[in-house]
């Protein structure tokens, strides 16, 4: 029901648009959905993550996902990398899906890390031989432009809550990393960020998620989707020519 007063005017034009034109060509969907099928939950003994295939016969994931599955007493032991309860996983689309044995990968051997860009890539084994969140997707994601007052008052209100809170804000002025709002969940550490462009019929991999901030809202399940610190994998491929591993580099 409207209710016009005597003085205004009638003018019910409604809007039957939507507010975002959130339309997407059919080609673009079935390029991402493609790289999907290159993206697996990584399981361990100590914490859950996100990887997805590069080159031959490779993953590249968070090196945090690795580290934390490969220490024994607080010792990091490269030989659990080998451990038959590490490994990836494809093709996980609901929760509590049946294993499926041609869907798991064990991991042989670290071929490249990079500590300072939390970086890892892992070869995996040749003969395919145990759940977590579904694969899933955020089509549109958007870059954040830091701002240090911006963050301050965040942290500020963090510490209101609980004093030590101000610390999950730690690294969020990393210029070597690039901020954008996405939804999220843990466990989404390594996950890929692709982009599709009109010229091009293969999906193009840009970004890696590395952590979100702040860091204390995956314990308190807040309703926070300010995922951030992702990684340019520009910055990994001159890494690793510097480093002498020019071979690696061209086959990812």
């Amino acid at each position: 029901m409207f209710i016009i007063s005597a003085t205004s005017k009638l003018t019910l034009t409604p809007n039957f648009l939507k507010d975002n034109d959130d339309k997407d060509f059919i080609r673009n969907r079935r390029i991402v959905s493609k790289a999907s099928h290159s993206v697996g939950i990584i399981r361990g003994p100590a914490e859950g993550g996100t990887g997805f295939r590069v080159g031959d016969n490779y993953v590249m994931t968070a090196r945090h996902v690795v580290i934390e599955n490969i220490k024994v007493c607080n010792e990091i032991n490269p030989l659990w990398i080998k451990n038959r309860n590490f490994f990836i996983e494809f093709e996980y689309l609901k929760h509590y899906q049946k294993q499926n044995p041609e869907h798991i990968f064990y991991f042989l051997d670290m071929v490249y890390e990079n500590e300072e860009q939390d970086t890892a890539i892992l070869e995996l084994e040749t003969e395919r031989h145990p759940n977590g969140e579904p694969l899933m997707e955020d089509p549109k994601i958007e870059l954040y432009q830091y701002y240090k007052d911006e963050v301050n008052s965040a942290i500020k209100a963090a510490c209101a809550i609980f004093k030590h809170y101000g610390s999950h804000y730690e690294g969020i002025d990393d210029q070597q990393k690039c901020l954008f709002h996405c939804a999220s969940q843990h466990g989404a550490s390594g996950a890929l960020g692709v982009i599709v462009t009109p010229h091009c019929d293969e999906p193009v991999g840009v970004l890696m998620l590395l952590m979100g901030f702040p860091g204390f809202i995956y314990s308190q399940n807040l309703s926070f989707s300010d995922e951030v610190k992702k990684k340019l994998l520009k910055s990994i491929k001159n890494d690793m020519i510097l480093n002498g591993r020019p071979h690696l580099k061209r086959n990812i």
